[in-house]
């Protein structure tokens, strides 16, 4: 896992969500043994222990990103806003990171604001029919 502290990262929830629904900054990465992470994180991890074993099973050495400054946004992006920025986009199955020339980098730093305003009335109709979070 190459990826520094202090890097921001954008949650996604997949379908039927199909949402970003929050950000976090990076506080710290830990790299360890499955058992040895279970033990310092199976407790805030969300997971059983069979389901957080299962999911690094193989591994000699698991990563946790320790996260900081969690934020769940007002309003969520939606995959389908994220895809009249940039078409075609596919989220990742893992992460990806956002070069300074991908269509949505600017949706995630200084732009926030008027792609709120454009697409407002999407996420109305989402919090509509999903609920708001």
């Amino acid at each position: 896992m190459n990826v520094a502290p202090g890097t921001i990262v954008w949650i996604y929830v997949t379908l039927p969500v199909g949402s970003i629904i929050g950000r976090a900054k990076i506080k710290a990465i830990h790299k360890a043994s499955p058992n040895a992470l279970w033990r310092q994180f199976g407790s805030v991890s969300g997971l059983v222990r069979g389901e957080f074993l299962k999911y690094l099973d193989g591994l000699e050495e698991g990563v946790v990103l320790e996260l900081d400054d969690a934020k769940i946004l007002s309003r969520p992006f939606s995959l389908d806003s994220l895809r009249d920025i940039a078409e075609g986009f596919n989220p990742p199955q893992f992460f990806i990171r956002l070069k300074e020339e991908h269509p949505l980098f600017d949706t995630f730093t200084d732009s926030t604001q008027r792609f709120r305003k454009k697409y407002d009335l999407t996420t109305r109709l989402f919090e509509h029919v999903h609920g708001a979070y």
